[in-house]
C-alpha cells in the first residue's frame, strides 16, 4: 500500500483544575507521570505538576476517557 498523503493522529487532553492553586489547565498524556503507591488495593498513582505553583496533583485515573487512560498506560 502507498501512503499518498500522511495523516496525523488527534492530540488526546483532558482539563484539570490545580487543587492548591485553582488554575484551570489542560492536559495531555505526557504531563501525567506514575509513581508507586503504598497501597495494596492502588498499586500505582498518577500525578502532574501545577506549571503555576509547581505543586504535585494527584489524578483519579478512572476519571478520564478510554483514550486518555490507554495512551497514560502506553508510556
Amino acid at each position: 500500500m502507498k501512503i499518498l498523503k500522511a495523516g496525523s493522529f488527534p492530540t488526546i487532553t483532558a482539563n484539570v483544575s490545580c487543587r492548591f492553586c485553582k488554575a484551570e489547565l489542560e492536559i495531555v498524556p505526557s504531563d501525567v507521570h506514575k509513581n508507586k503507591a503504598d497501597f495494596p488495593a492502588y498499586p500505582d498513582a498518577y500525578y502532574y505538576r501545577c506549571p503555576c505553583c509547581y505543586r504535585t496533583n494527584y489524578l483519579n485515573i478512572n476519571n478520564f476517557s478510554e483514550d486518555f487512560r490507554y495512551e497514560i498506560f502506553k508510556l
